[in-house]
């Protein structure tokens, strides 16, 4: 049996360029058809969360959620992680909508709102979860992998595009399920970390202070979202470490309020005390059922 023979150069560097040609191709149809069905010009339910495919993409998912704030006729908007995609169910809320994304980055999110509620007539309380997370991709860099790419292909060329939420998802909003999860344990950053982030998210929201401070009844209401009881009993270092960064959170608000005088912005460091197992999906995933009443809480306050 005759071997194959290996690729020569020129095949070779063919190969490479073909494969390079074909992720470019893809790339510019996924980002040219969430463009498409990104439109402001399209007014979608104030319901309507991130299609999942896009959840994959975070700049695509940034345009997405930037142009699709921006013609929401929603009162209040939620902006944040998995933690408030999970966690506020706007189909249970009264002229609210959830723009929250998996993996999201505050210094991303501070930046795409201000200008899409600059052009909204409708919104008056943009609620932003200030998260622990650590931020894990550059939201600037989409990069995606070919198998990525066609999935993302199919996705957004499917009837169902954008039918965004999982049937068994707690939060209309989200397309992912809210079965239990197992507890992780939490690693929080230090306090130098959060300063320094807290430095960047106050350099991007120059236009989130200006929209704020622009009219009377306009608010910012921060949060730090809570953490599952069960978790901070099995990791007694965790309430230790959560009273050192809670001061840097509010004083990265208090930042904010000198920045933009004249703006209505609030911290509030989210507790659960009356929480059911059955209100968590894992260490720092809650439910509706309990994001809810929270959500109401921090609404209510002036």
């Amino acid at each position: 049996m005759q071997r194959s023979e290996p690729l020569g150069p020129v095949r070779f560097g063919g190969a490479v360029l073909a494969i390079f040609l074909l992720g470019v191709l893809a790339t510019d149809f996924v980002t040219r058809q969430a463009d498409v069905l990104n439109q402001s010009r399209h007014r979608l339910p104030t319901t309507q969360g991130l299609p999942r495919v896009l959840h994959s993409y975070p700049a695509l998912a940034n345009t997405w959620l930037a142009n699709t704030a921006a013609a929401s006729d929603a009162e209040t908007w939620v902006i944040g992680t998995s933690i408030s995609l999970y966690g506020f169910d706007p189909c249970s809320l009264p002229n609210t909508a959830n723009f929250s994304r998996s993996s999201g980055i505050m210094q991303d999110a501070v930046q795409w709102a201000g200008k899409a509620a600059r052009d909204n007539p409708s919104v008056q309380t943009i609620v932003l979860e200030l998260s622990l997370g650590e931020a894990r991709v550059n939201s600037f860099d989409m990069g995606p992998r070919a198998m990525d790419v066609w999935l993302a292909v199919w996705k957004l060329s499917a009837v169902d595009a954008w039918n965004a939420s999982a049937p068994e998802a707690g939060s209309c909003a989200s397309p992912f399920s809210d079965a239990d999860r197992p507890l992780r344990q939490i690693n929080l950053p230090p306090p130098s970390v959060l300063r320094e982030r807290s430095d960047d998210i106050l350099d991007l929201s120059g236009d989130l202070g200006a929209w704020c401070a622009a009219e009377p009844g306009r608010r910012v209401v921060f949060f730090q979202p809570p953490m599952n009881p069960v978790v901070e009993t099995a990791q007694p270092e965790l309430p230790a470490a959560l009273a050192g960064v809670t001061p840097v959170l509010a004083a990265l608000v208090e930042d904010f309020v000198v920045r933009n005088p004249g703006c209505n912005a609030s911290f509030t460091d989210l507790k659960a005390p009356r929480a059911t197992p059955e209100d968590w999906i894992d260490a720092n995933h809650f439910r509706p059922s309990l994001g809810n009443r929270l959500l109401g809480g921090l609404l209510a306050r002036p």
